[in-house]
């Protein structure tokens, strides 16, 4: 099962798709997530097409590592049907086991349970540490970054995590290789019932802000080599092809949410950074040795370039043969009709009785309409599921087809969030600015998720000491309170505004009012000359 690397100084990376890859050491390989099937009701495929992998190549690794939940970095049924369940799994420190036993569930048995940034000795001097987020609003119950030193390289996978901050690379020496999201993994704003120019607004904004969040991690860790991974997926059901980004290929079509590694690595060059390297499945990027910085791909360069340059091209082909598939993946899809009403009281009333901290953080109820005329109150006050009455109202309500609703339900997927929201299959209104709480909610379906949901809040309801620091000329909370970016290197002020880079939280000065959402606050002292006299 060794990767044959045993007397080679030198790490190969193979990508495998999307955050996918295999990093073959001297101390043996670990496959990260991979995912091949299509996921979120087969909205979601990979980017570039998988067809030029060597499968047998991942078929038996040392060790296995799957950052997170989400189903473009778990793929059960590949898991299940292809990979040895001799692997040790590397598992993150997270507060819920669902990612355990879901591993369990398909067969696998090893398990090295790792802390939130502790180094981790494996065989052939082979080293790991894995950076753990747990927060309930990160991902479904958690996110992570892996890092793999050997004696010839460190690498860190940051996949779509984004950490505060990523000090936890530096104990291992200077990074070789730097994987990390650039693009997209979201429903937001595409899904919301805007107009136009607000939209295209908000869409540049969001891409903006990606970009400028990849490369201030790229500047944290300040590797040599840098490989845009984690997105974008490609939309090849003709019902959300419109999502796919083509804006560089095509300069009068308008940009989505999802450029892809080519784009972002043009975007590094025009700032300064030529560190990026650009890899599709079945590329490889050694380090050390005399075969440093080695690129190798499973196709020309001329069929490389054509993948980004003739995009649309390369996509219609790719959606004509997976016709048959998005055929049988419609076509899973319930037909009958159950009482949906009743089975989501059965279900989620119990869970709503604990919601305290979030049912008052959503501050009002949410209506979910089906699209056979079906309307569900999630009652935050009575904190129970019932028919909307005629001509009720919410600020929040999602309209979704009746079928992926059914298929929820009776799946009880305590995560709507990480299948039916990122499918991108629904429609949505709020009146007002984002609220955190609504969607902490909807990743919270189940008892345990919502009782680490509501622990967590209420830690934060009984915080009363902070760390200070100065952000240009402000003396503010040291953390943002959205997921606690360390405002002194993601924060900066403009025209009496704070901004964390990290995901573009924006707070007034000096009240600490956060200005697009009402779920959250920041402390602030005030001015620097100020609060020091």
């Amino acid at each position: 099962m060794n990767s044959g690397l045993l007397d080679l100084v030198v790490v190969r990376i193979t990508i495998t798709s999307h955050a996918g890859g295999l990093i073959e050491t001297s101390g043996g390989s670990i496959l990260c997530d991979p995912w091949f099937n299509p996921a979120f009701f087969g909205s979601w495929f990979t980017f570039p097409r998988t067809d030029t992998l060597d499968f047998d190549l991942i078929a038996e690794p040392d060790y296995l590592y799957i950052s997170h939940l989400h189903l473009d970095h778990l793929d059960v049924d590949f898991l299940r049907d292809n990979t040895s369940k001799e692997a040790r799994v590397l598992l993150p420190d997270f507060q819920v086991s669902d990612l355990e036993n879901e591993l369990r569930d398909v067969g696998f048995k090893h398990f090295i349970r790792t802390r939130n940034d502790e180094p981790v000795e494996l065989d052939g001097d082979l080293r790991i540490a894995i950076r753990s987020l747990r927060a309930p609003h990160i991902g479904p119950m958690g996110d992570s970054a892996l890092v793999v030193a050997d004696p010839s390289a460190v690498l860190l996978n940051q996949n779509d995590a984004h950490p505060a901050d990523l000090d936890v690379v530096s104990q291992f020496g200077a990074c070789d290789v730097h994987m990390l999201q650039h693009s997209g993994a979201i429903w937001y704003p595409m899904v919301y019932d805007l107009d136009p120019d607000e939209m295209v607004k908000l869409v540049g904004e969001k891409r903006s802000r990606q970009m400028r969040r990849a490369v201030e991690f790229i500047r944290m860790v300040n590797a040599r080599f840098v490989v845009p991974t984690a997105g974008p997926p490609c939309f090849l059901d003709p019902e959300l092809f419109q999502f796919n980004d083509f804006s560089s290929s095509e300069p009068d079509t308008a940009p989505t949410i999802f450029p892809d590694a080519s784009v972002f690595i043009d975007h590094m060059r025009s700032i300064g950074h030529d560190e990026g390297v650009l890899m599709i499945p079945g590329s490889s990027l050694e380090v050390g040795n005399d075969a440093d910085g080695t690129v190798a791909h499973p196709i020309t360069d001329d069929e490389l370039h054509a993948i980004f340059a003739d995009k649309r091209n390369y996509l219609l082909r790719y959606q004509a043969d997976s016709s048959e598939l998005l055929a049988r993946e419609h076509g899973s899809w319930p037909t009958d009709k159950t009482d949906l009403v009743a089975e989501l009281a059965d279900w989620l009333d119990p869970v709503l009785a604990i919601a305290d901290h979030t049912a008052e953080g959503i501050g009002a109820n949410i209506i979910f309409e089906t699209d056979d005329g079906l309307r569900i109150v999630f009652d935050m006050q009575q904190r129970c599921v019932r028919e909307a009455a005629d001509g009720e109202a919410a600020p929040f309500v999602f309209c979704a087809h009746r079928p992926l609703v059914e298929s929820s339900v009776r799946r009880r997927i305590g995560d709507w969030c990480n299948e039916l929201f990122l499918s991108c299959r629904f429609s949505a209104h709020r009146d007002g600015p984002y609220n955190e709480y609504v969607y902490t909610f909807f990743k919270s379906l189940s008892l345990e998720r919502m009782q680490v949901a509501e622990a967590h809040y209420g830690s934060i309801v009984t915080e009363t000491d902070f760390e200070w620091t100065e952000c240009d000329g402000w003396i503010v909370q040291k953390r943002c309170p959205h997921q606690s970016g360390i405002l002194d290197r993601v924060g900066s002020v403009k025209d009496g505004v704070l901004t964390c880079d990290l995901h573009g939280w924006k707070f007034d000065l000096p009240s600490g009012r956060c200005i697009n959402s009402e779920s959250v606050n920041l402390e602030v002292k005030g001015p620097a000359d100020e609060a020091s006299a």
